[in-house]
């Protein structure tokens, strides 16, 4: 079964708030434990036949994604990728620009970035010769192309403010990117 913060909090810890686990308090450690993966045994009073035993259902509980916090940007990602899944990368060039390549046996689609170049593979882009681009900026491309992008940027860009229902948005992203 899996254990809750109040589980933690109520059979595990001392609630003695000591603060030597690095935390305010035992329900705010019996938080983190459960929903940022922090290390249970951080308490340095907990029973330890109690805490292999925890750890075990903690475990699992990770495992099948329980209480766990999400990756935001990482849930974007997929979801963006979902959606462009369909698309040959053959058919890209006369929808959104840029230069068939082959590699490997692999078809990749070559298209100019900023100063230079990335490489739309079927399931990542990266930089030209480098590493993959950041999360956020493959959800943004896998969306364009899989909202049907069929020009090229005019390069006026629009502020994130000047599109409605956006506040809250623009805080959250200045949060996690």
């Amino acid at each position: 079964m899996a254990l809750s913060v109040v589980d933690i909090y109520s059979k595990l810890l001392p609630k003695s708030n000591c603060k030597e686990c690095g935390h305010p308090t035992c329900l705010a450690f019996a938080s983190m434990v459960v929903s940022e993966k922090y290390p249970l045994k951080n308490c340095p009073y907990i029973d330890q036949t109690k805490l292999a035993s925890a750890q075990k259902e903690l475990e699992e509980q990770y495992k099948e994604g329980k209480w766990t916090k999400r990756d935001m940007a990482q849930d974007a990602l997929n979801w963006a990728k979902e959606r462009a899944s369909s698309m040959k990368i053959s058919d890209l060039p006369d929808r959104i620009g840029g230069q068939l390549i082959y590699e490997d046996d692999e078809e990749m689609l070559e298209i100019p970035y900023f100063k230079g170049y990335i490489m739309l593979h079927s399931d990542k882009i990266c930089h030209k010769g480098g590493p993959d681009l950041t999360r956020w900026e493959q959800v943004f491309i896998f969306n364009h192309m899989a909202q049907g992008g069929k020009s090229d940027p005019t390069g006026n860009w629009k502020g994130f403010q000047e599109f409605p229902n956006t506040v809250s948005k623009i805080k959250s992203m200045k949060s996690n990117v």
